[in-house]
């Protein structure tokens, strides 16, 4: 995480840093075409601790994982799925998430997939420059959760809103303050790719349907300018809609590890 972002963090919360309380992390179920391509993940945990400093830990789904989190004004918490065996880092598939306090119960943080899409938001709109006013600390985040599910916004981004771009509506949003029709999906060219030996096959968007190929034995796929890829045991099939290209799990095993 950026530095600047920190430090915007510490400087728009009056927090009280002593006696931060401990909670439990809840992580949610995985998604069906997940568990059948790649198996249950591992999860890599980001948050700001109670003193404002970012914090990661790794954790394994069914365990118990506890944190101090920033208190007495919104705070991010996100967690990463990802496939080591397959070659499949942390940010290839969408986060779980949730902002603290809103999605606190108890003594837990309950995480979700809807709320990995508002604690990432919670970030963009952090590093994007904007009138004190529009800062996360202010935004309605329970109402904008609501909205999230609701049918008053674009049916295709309420089926997945990982279909928004949400660095351009958080941008819009410290510019001159949020509306609902940013939740709008993007554009998207449809482009055709030979389907890789392997299989089955996920998205990288935990709302997404398992993708099939074709009669052609081809990939129809959704490709925004933005790099996405289809996620397999035998390794991803990465595209935008300028190109396209197979990483077989043996070469996913070479390449650096980037957290």
């Amino acid at each position: 995480m950026r530095t600047g972002l920190i430090a915007a963090l510490l400087l728009a919360c009056s927090c009280a840093f002593d006696a931060a309380p401990t909670f439990l992390v809840s992580l949610p179920d995985i998604p069906g075409p997940w568990l059948d391509a790649l198996g249950p993940p591992s999860w890599s945990l980001r948050w700001f601790a109670a003193d404002g400093s970012p914090r990661r830990a790794e954790a394994v789904s069914g365990d118990d994982f506890s944190i101090e989190v920033l208190q007495f004004c919104a705070s991010p918490v996100l967690a990463y799925p990802y496939w080591p065996d397959s070659g499949i880092e942390p940010g290839r598939a969408r986060p779980a998430g949730g902002v603290v306090p809103f999605d606190q119960r108890g003594t837990r943080i309950v995480l979700s997939w809807r709320g990995g899409v508002a604690a990432s938001f919670y970030l963009e709109l952090l590093g994007a420059a904007g009138p004190e006013d529009t800062h996360p600390r202010f935004f309605d985040w329970p109402r904008f959760g609501d909205l999230l599910e609701s049918d008053r916004i674009d049916p295709e981004a309420s089926a997945d809103p990982w279909t928004v771009d949400w660095r351009l509506a958080a941008a819009r949003t410290r510019a001159s303050g949020f509306d609902m029709r940013r939740v709008s999906a993007r554009p998207f060219a449809a482009i055709k790719a030979a389907a890789p030996n392997g299989g089955p096959w996920a998205s990288t968007s935990p709302f997404a349907a398992a993708p099939l190929p074709a009669e052609a034995g081809a990939f129809v796929l959704r490709a925004y300018e933005e790099p996405d890829s289809l996620l397999s045991a035998a390794g991803e099939l990465r595209f935008s809609a300028e190109a396209c290209a197979w990483f077989p799990r043996a070469l996913l095993d070479k390449l650096p590890v980037v957290r």
